[in-house]
């Protein structure tokens, strides 16, 4: 028999401080890019899209937007 301590959750350690999103909404039927993922490879992947496909800077704001795109660019040089 295995046995777990009284604090011991069978979800994800990182959901403690970012829980799952519940949408209200459904994903859309098509769409013309999906990139999975918002890691290193996720960025890559789409980091030349993301300034054609949303509109960063009115979604999360200019200081937020130059944030992510420089963390992204960072990455890149990184791993590139």
């Amino acid at each position: 028999m295995v046995e777990f301590s009284d604090d011991f959750s069978g979800d994800p350690w990182w959901w403690r401080h970012a829980p799952p999103v519940e949408r209200s909404t459904r994903p859309p039927d098509q769409a013309d890019v999906v990139v999975i993922g918002g890691g290193y490879a996720g960025l890559c992947s789409g980091r030349a899209g993301i300034s054609k496909m949303i509109d960063l800077k009115a979604y999360v704001g200019h200081g937020k937007a130059a944030a992510i795109l420089d963390e992204a660019d960072e990455a890149f040089g990184t791993f590139g």
